[in-house]
């Protein structure tokens, strides 16, 4: 086993668990109010931008459900001095997923201050 493998495993179980509560907690209160904040958008001709920004963030959240909190979860046990012998495979696929995630995440910010910025006219 690799020392790679020892860190890897070791920083999933200290800060694994506490983010997963902070996104079960913060992921879905910010969909609905980011909802509710835009639906004034969805008369103007900035509502497909609204749109898009809203269906990135359900894709966030979802992606966030599927693939990493149950990855998070799994590696709650592990054993640190003996993973899996596919902790790296596992590892790449959470953090995969975390990058589309967060690329998704900052498009939808974009688009959402692109919406706020463009002038708009209702229709």
């Amino acid at each position: 086993m690799t020392g790679r493998a020892i860190v890897s495993v070791t920083v999933n179980h200290t800060a694994g668990h506490s983010l997963d509560k902070l996104a079960v907690l913060t992921l879905l209160p910010a969909l609905v109010l980011t909802t509710l904040l835009v639906y004034p958008t969805f008369r103007t001709n900035t509502r497909w931008l609204a749109v898009a920004a809203i269906g990135l963030l359900v894709f966030v959240f979802g992606l966030t459900i599927v693939v990493n909190l149950p990855i998070n979860a799994d590696q709650l046990d592990w054993n640190v001095q003996s993973p899996p012998a596919e902790w790296s495979a596992v590892r790449d696929r959470w953090q995969i997923a975390h990058a589309v995630r967060t690329a998704s995440a900052v498009v939808a910010f974009g688009l959402l201050a692109l919406t706020a910025v463009l002038p708009s006219r209702s229709r």
